[in-house]
């Protein structure tokens, strides 16, 4: 017996392998046709698993990562790995400022000061009681508008106003500020939560030091504007005249008044100042020898001036930060029981420069540190997400490749299971019909051609029995039955062994 090789096995098992085997459809024809399904639809299947894998491998894949219930250490982990796609609602979404920002101002050192206690010598600078006579409580002589003494007790309660207006003002900002809501769907960060709490409070303060500041310059500005007159006269000046001035005008006053503006020269400027044009004119303050009227001292940094809110304004408080120039205050004030260095202000304990006016303190509520404090701590655990989820994009791994693969081809190959037969068996049937055609067309050739031929033999036939020519009349006769005989049997031939 011959042998028969492995390889020679393989190839007859490959040219016989059919997945489409049907015990109704057995016919040699038949078989075939299943078998050149089985190989079209191995050839599809396997050109569709190459496209698939290249497609997934080379797939962008969305993934999601999802943490219940974060601590802040587990979100600022996830924020580093997904930092634009995390989202953690909060469980609390309006959050009061109070609950995680603090304020704890602090005033200028003038605020806690001796110079505005209200108990203090400070508060009750005048004249001495023997020069005060009269209704109005004024000096027995004709003071000047430098006189610091006219105005020192109003400059220190004054600053004592200020002090307690701007304090009272913070208090009740922060009152409505802390009261105020925070809104936020989704946690944010740290450092979100620290630029948005800076930007919060900076405006803040900015709103209350400029409600705070206008708020002064309205009352300012109505007392310019209506021309009040100054109770020390510091603005303008009366005059009285004779009712024989006009007797017929005025018949039933005593005296007629006049008024006279002030007018300031300030020492910097060296230009006249008219309070009539403007209220914010000034002069260096001075303290006269009450006995010779002579000048005993001039503060620096200090002014009298048409109103006393804008003298002070434009004045400084260099000299409560030098020893010597307070001692020497003391001393021409004749202040008893006071030591400079007991009282005197510390410079380094200030981001205010010793010149700064006292409008730009009182423009800063007469802050010196705001001592705000922000606390995220706070405000993760009010926020209390219950889970944060997080997507990023990449390509599938060999895992994801092989399953998606598998997933796929097995429903392509149900589809291609039913549609190969199909279109083997339309295929198959159009190149019969096509073969049919073709031997129709070459059985009718071969009828027209025998035809012809016939004809030419009977001619010749025709032509012998005319010359009497018996043996050739068989010969013919003998040949064109031979050549009928062959061509029939070929036509047989073709017939038997179309394929179906």
């Amino acid at each position: 017996t011959q042998t028969i090789t492995i390889g020679q096995k393989l190839k007859i098992s490959i040219s016989t392998f059919n997945l489409f085997k049907n015990r109704n459809k057995r016919f040699e024809e038949q078989v075939q046709q299943q078998r050149f399904s089985t190989r079209f639809f191995l050839i599809v299947t396997l050109i569709s698993l190459v496209i698939l894998v290249f497609y997934i491998s080379f797939e962008n894949i969305t993934h999601t990562v999802i943490k219940n219930n974060p601590t802040i250490t587990e979100f600022d982990k996830l924020y580093q790995e997904y930092p634009n796609t995390i989202q953690c609602p909060c469980q609390t979404y309006s959050i009061n400022y109070e609950e995680f920002i603090t304020f704890q101002p602090h005033l200028h050192s003038i605020c806690s000061s001796t110079f505005v206690d209200e108990t203090s010598q400070w508060l009750i600078i005048d004249y001495p009681q023997a020069m005060l006579s009269g209704n109005n409580g004024g000096p027995t002589y004709s003071a000047r508008k430098d006189d610091f003494r006219q105005i020192g007790s109003p400059f220190f309660q004054l600053l004592n106003s200020f002090c307690n207006l701007s304090s009272k003002t913070i208090n009740a900002e922060l009152t409505t500020f802390y009261l105020s809501r925070f809104i936020t769907l989704n946690l944010i960060t740290f450092e979100q939560f620290q630029t948005q709490m800076n930007q919060l409070i900076n405006q803040f303060i900015k709103n209350t030091a400029r409600s705070f500041i206008n708020s002064l310059f309205f009352v300012e500005n109505m007392t310019a504007a209506n021309m009040l007159v100054s109770a020390f006269q510091s603005d303008s000046l009366f005059s009285s005249a004779s009712p024989i001035y006009d007797e017929f005008r005025y018949p039933d006053y005593q005296y007629i008044y006049d008024r006279i503006d002030q007018i300031y020269n300030s020492n910097e400027s060296g230009i006249d100042c008219d309070c009539q044009s403007t209220p914010w004119c000034i002069q260096q303050a001075i303290i006269y020898d009450l006995v010779t009227r002579t000048q005993l001292f001039s503060p620096p940094g200090i002014f009298v001036g048409c109103y006393l809110v804008e003298a002070v304004l434009q004045s400084d408080l260099r000299c409560f930060f030098d020893i010597g120039c307070l001692q020497q205050l003391i001393d021409s004030l004749s202040l008893v029981n006071i030591s400079a260095s007991d009282i005197i202000l510390n410079s380094t304990a200030s981001h205010y420069q010793e010149k700064s006016s006292l409008l730009e303190i009182v423009s800063n509520l007469m802050v010196e540190e705001w001592n705000n404090q922000t606390f995220y701590d706070n405000y993760f655990n009010i926020c209390q997400p219950s889970v944060c989820t997080a997507t990023y994009i990449s390509q599938g791994n060999i895992v994801y490749i092989i399953t998606t693969t598998i997933g796929l081809i097995g429903g392509l190959t149900k589809v291609y299971r039913f549609i190969v037969p199909m279109f083997i068996k339309i295929i198959v049937h159009k190149q019969l019909i096509e073969q049919m055609n073709v031997l129709n067309q070459k059985l009718q050739n071969t009828i027209s051609q025998t035809l012809d031929e016939s004809h030419i033999l009977i001619e010749q036939l025709w032509n012998d029995i005319s010359t009497n020519n018996e043996n050739n009349i068989n010969y013919l006769l003998k040949e064109h039955e031979k050549n009928l005989n062959e061509k029939r049997m070929n036509n047989i031939k073709k017939l038997k062994y179309i394929k179906f």
